[in-house]
């Protein structure tokens, strides 16, 4: 069901490449998207957003910035997910996404 004027949230995958120093990259997802991330393991971040792969990348790491481990970071949109992980993953991805577990 589509809605006129709807905002459609997207879950991304964001991982760093060198997860012996992904702590940089925690503290600016945790700085830019509040409330929309969810660590899944060290170097690894699910973030809800209406943007782009590239925007997220983009909104990480502005181009005046880009020093920081940028290119060892990627952003991958994902469109279909399947398997075992904590529940409170699961219910993350619903609560941003709107989809219906089981």
């Amino acid at each position: 069901v589509s809605v006129k004027g709807a905002v459609h949230i997207m879950v991304f995958k964001v991982f760093t490449v060198a997860p012996e120093n992904y702590e940089p990259i925690k503290e600016r997802i945790a700085e830019r998207f509040p409330g929309n991330y969810y660590e899944v393991g060290d170097g690894q971040w699910l973030v809800a957003d209406a943007g782009t792969a590239k925007e997220i990348y983009i909104r990480l790491f502005p181009e005046a910035e880009f020093p920081l481990a940028a290119k060892n970071v990627a952003v991958f949109g994902i469109t279909g997910y399947w398997g075992f992980a904590p529940q409170d993953m699961w219910e993350w991805i619903r609560s941003k996404t709107g989809a219906k577990l089981g």
